[in-house]
């Protein structure tokens, strides 16, 4: 067994992190979340509690803005991320650690390192 993790910079993470909601924000998940909403689901569900779902729920709610809304979900992405390297750091004894950008180009590296 090999064990590899991945741990990109933290700057580059949060940077892909920030984009990626904004381009879920303009792809679809305010109708997602406002699906949810019509659905009248139990606030405490796993479902509801998931990345993102609140601060759209408030925005939708008229309660923030959809910048406030976008800012504390990239937030709280942010916070996800940065425990669970943190948890990887203390808790998972890598094999080989791979500190580059997530990407195509390391999937060859990791097979070579497995045969």
């Amino acid at each position: 067994v090999k064990k590899i993790a991945i741990m990109p910079k933290r700057a580059e993470l949060y940077e892909r992190i920030n984009k990626r909601f904004d381009k879920m924000f303009t792809e679809g998940a305010v109708d997602e979340v406002r699906s949810l909403m019509a659905r009248h689901l139990d606030p405490s569900l796993p479902l509801m509690k998931a990345l993102g779902v609140s601060p759209l729920r408030a925005f939708l709610e008229g309660k923030i803005s959809a910048n406030d809304a976008k800012s504390i979900a990239k937030r709280d992405s942010r916070r996800y991320a940065k425990r669970q390297m943190t948890w990887i750091r203390n808790n998972y004894i890598e094999e080989i650690l791979l500190e580059k950008k997530l990407s195509e180009s390391l999937l060859e590296k990791i097979f070579s390192l497995i045969h």
